[in-house]
């Protein structure tokens, strides 16, 4: 299932937002994601970034709009949340799924705190090491990506995606890309994903000019949505899985699990689909 994230690409636009929601449903996304992140709540050491994120924002009317339209074009609307206070706003909105991002994935109290007003939970467990992250109960996704902005395709280590299998057992999990969408194998870390059992991808996504949003450097164009979306939907997901993209110590279970994938998605072609 594909997520298109449009975090800050839409500008506070309602215009832009309208726009790229339905560019994601008509692409095929099974949801599309969006920020609560409020100016007031930068911290000192990012108030030089105020006056970007103030104009970025969306106020919770608009929440309100985004919520019926993915509702309508039969999306689901899904949104990050950085502190609890949020969650009675978004419930008025209408969400049922949450995304806890990175910065906030050793918070367990916000955990407790979504799952105790019925949201579905997704996780993010960039920019730490998962052993840190508090399981304090089962979530709806466990999501691993590389918190580099961007990265280059093959700079992922799907090892840890099966570490963290074993420490959420009862949890389904997913990864989020951020390789560079100007790479002729942008879409190879998401496939590889999808093929080793990922239920949920997410990735940035943008129908603006790239040069013209803060996270152009890491989002798909609409054809290359497009294309993700048609292999999520492949029976036979035909890929080779460069070895690469594992390392580090492996149980057998998982070593088996990489033979297997490689084995039943046959080498047809190199992983690539960025027309």
């Amino acid at each position: 299932m594909i997520i298109a994230e449009l975090s800050h690409n839409h500008g506070g636009s309602i215009t832009s937002l309208n726009e790229m929601v339905q560019a994601a449903a008509i692409a095929g996304a099974w949801g599309v994601k969006v920020q609560a992140h409020f100016a007031t709540d930068l911290t000192a050491e990012f108030s030089h970034q105020y006056d970007r994120v103030k104009a970025a924002e969306l106020s919770w009317d608009d929440h309100h709009y985004f919520v019926k339209m993915c509702s309508d074009l039969g999306i689901v609307p899904i949104c990050s949340v950085y502190d609890e206070k949020y969650l009675p706003e978004l419930h008025k909105a209408g969400y049922h799924w949450l995304k806890i991002g990175s910065a906030e994935s050793h918070n367990g109290r916000l955990q407790t705190a979504i799952k105790a007003r019925g949201f579905k939970v997704l996780l993010s467990t960039g920019g730490r090491d998962i052993e840190e992250i508090p399981r304090t109960s089962t979530v709806d996704g466990i999501f691993y990506c590389v918190s580099r902005y961007p990265h280059p395709p093959r700079e992922v280590n799907f090892t840890t995606a099966f570490r963290m299998q074993h420490l959420w057992p009862g949890s389904p999990w997913g990864f989020s890309s951020h390789s560079d969408p100007e790479d002729s194998e942008c879409l190879l870390p998401a496939k590889a994903a999808l093929a080793l059992g990922a239920l949920y991808v997410e990735a940035h996504f943008t129908t603006r000019p790239r040069w013209a949003t803060k996270d152009g450097k890491v989002s798909l164009s609409v054809k290359q949505l497009e294309a993700l979306c048609r292999f999520d939907r492949m029976g036979d997901k035909d890929i080779l899985i460069p070895s690469e993209m594992f390392h580090g110590a492996m149980t057998d279970d998982e070593t088996n699990l990489i033979r297997e994938a490689q084995f039943r998605w046959r080498v047809a072609n190199d992983g690539t689909d960025n027309d």
